[in-house]
């Protein structure tokens, strides 16, 4: 009985709401990623940032942010970049998309030599599947380790 009194409340709680708002919305998006300036190796312990270039649906969209999903595998550290763009609902007049540049900053690594980063870099999906940009950047030093790898 208890339960059924809660649920009743919420439901009064959120029906009694007003989702009039006067405010401008925001809508978020996904920008496809075109580029991203990669090191050809990283070393444990430092801290690296690199620029990144995606191209906004149109010119009305600004750069909101970067979405980073991180995965372990194994000595295999992927990680998956997202440019999140933002638009005000009520903006009509815009101009035509033009690729842009932001840094992707502050990445830590921590593998040793043994490990590598695969970056997967969005650019958009085909048969409602994501495709990447993937670039492989091994851990180690100069003369250890070869150039990274781009499928």
């Amino acid at each position: 009985m208890k339960r059924i009194l809660l649920i009743l409340a919420c439901i009064c709680t959120l029906t009694g709401c007003s989702l009039d708002d006067d405010g401008a919305s925001l809508s978020f998006s996904l920008a496809e990623i075109t580029d991203a300036q990669m090191p050809e190796y990283f070393e444990t312990g430092e801290v690296y940032s690199f620029p990144i270039s995606y191209i906004p649906d149109d010119g009305c969209e600004q750069f909101y942010g970067f979405d980073i999903d991180r995965e372990i595998n194994g000595n295999v550290r992927h990680v998956y970049v997202f440019a999140v763009t933002a638009k005000y609902l009520d903006r009509t007049n815009c101009d035509d998309a033009t690729e842009q540049e932001r840094d992707l900053r502050d990445i830590v690594i921590t593998g040793d030599e043994n490990t590598e980063y695969v970056f997967h870099f969005w650019t958009g999906e085909e048969n409602n599947e994501a495709q990447y940009i993937d670039i492989t950047i091994p851990v180690g030093e100069p003369d250890e380790t070869e150039e990274p790898t781009q499928e």
